[in-house]
């Protein structure tokens, strides 16, 4: 690959904005304001660096990633000599971007609706998103080729969606992931009637050695109802979140440890 000189600014725009819409996933009520404050920045300042109206220097950019929760690979681009593979790089903030993000893979899906309106403030009311959030959501699928729009007609062009990059990404995106579909979850409890989800627990007490076992099968009922959904489909009117958990409620007690 030909290797350019990489103005680090640039990815670290899109940092900004994706540490906002991370928050605002967290608390509809986080504001710009809030956002400034937490980088110790002028608010109207740090409006224009997310718009791109004004160009972060150098010294800001710096001064920032102190403030910031960027993961150890992002630190170190951005702290990198300027010299860089650019393209490599942006491929994977994509990726981490993509695989971190439940609405990537919900917008894809979007895109099979028999009533999909190709409008980025459909999607975001559909999903029940920031109207900027879909806005970079779009934009990184288009980047990665996972999403093409020609003459107002969006294409997935993704086969396996997040599988595909599972292995190449850290648990952090994936964690996070799945910390944002069962948030989704957790919220239909109080707001999606009964007959339009499904909620089921069993506790039981299990040999753990037969927990990998275990696991493979929830994998693989999984594979199976989706591959029952995608052959019986007879209308495409509804975009759901399938998921099964398993999580140990005993832990082990340390040699020695007291029952205070």
């Amino acid at each position: 690959m030909e290797k350019q000189i990489t103005d680090h600014r640039h990815d670290f725009q899109t940092i900004l904005k994706q540490k906002f819409f991370e928050r605002l996933q967290k608390n509809a009520q986080y504001s710009l304001r809030s956002y400034a404050r937490s980088l110790n920045i002028d608010p109207s300042s740090l409006s224009k660096l997310l718009s791109g109206k004004r160009a972060i220097s150098q010294k800001q950019m710096v001064k920032l990633i102190q403030y910031l929760e960027l993961s150890p690979e992002e630190i170190a681009h951005f702290q990198a000599p300027q010299e860089q593979e650019i393209d490599f790089y942006q491929l994977s903030l994509d990726k981490f971007n993509y695989c971190s993000s439940w609405h990537y893979d919900a917008i894809l899906e979007l895109t099979h609706l028999d009533h999909f309106q190709g409008d980025l403030k459909w999607i975001a009311k559909t999903l029940d998103l920031n109207l900027n959030e879909v806005k970079l959501a779009v934009e990184t699928l288009q980047r990665l080729d996972l999403l093409k729009i020609e003459n107002e007609r969006w294409i997935d062009c993704c086969q396996n969606n997040l599988v595909a990059f599972a292995d190449d990404y850290t648990n952090a995106a994936l964690k996070n992931y799945q910390r944002g579909v069962l948030n989704k979850s957790l919220d239909s409890i109080g707001t999606i009637p009964t007959g339009q989800r499904q909620h089921r627990s069993f506790i039981v007490v299990m040999d753990e050695d037969l927990i990998p076992i275990v696991h493979q099968k929830i994998q693989n009922f999984l594979l199976k109802t989706v591959n029952f959904i995608k052959q019986n489909n007879k209308k495409k009117n509804k975009i759901y979140a399938l998921q099964i958990s398993s999580v140990p409620l005993s832990r082990e007690h340390k040699p020695g440890e007291q029952n205070d």
